[in-house]
């Protein structure tokens, strides 16, 4: 059985996660320490996780209608958040770099996606 290349990505991430998880719980500090270097470069990190969310959606978005798509984003998002809700004190400090426009500046591409996606949602919803 030949997997398509969505099947490919997921299957990867699927075991980065089980590798993840049974590294963490077998020793949480070396983990901690190999993920603080491996992280340095955070500008690197952010297109590549961008480039990942763009190959993925057109892969998906070839199988799945965008209300899917969206939804399945959307449960993605309220699992992270629930993860978040674990750290508050992080999460405030988060949301109140939300005071500077300079911060808010940073996120203009992110929500720039956010907003078509969900303006084609409710194309499709209801028109």
């Amino acid at each position: 059985m030949a997997l398509s290349v969505l099947e490919w990505f997921v299957a990867v991430i699927a075991v980065m996660v089980l590798v993840k998880a049974v590294f963490f719980n077998l020793n949480p500090k070396k983990w901690i320490d190999f993920s603080m270097k491996t992280f340095k470069n955070f500008t690197a990190f952010r297109l590549l996780y961008l480039g990942a969310f763009f190959v993925l959606a057109y892969y998906l978005l070839q199988e799945i209608t965008l209300v899917q798509f969206f939804a399945g984003m959307m449960a993605g998002m309220f699992l992270y958040a629930h993860t978040m809700m674990h750290y508050p004190s992080v999460l405030k400090k988060y949301v109140k770099n939300f005071r500077n426009r300079s911060d808010l500046k940073k996120l203009l591409l992110d929500w720039v996606i956010w907003v078509v996606l969900s303006v084609l949602v409710l194309k499709e919803l209801f028109f």
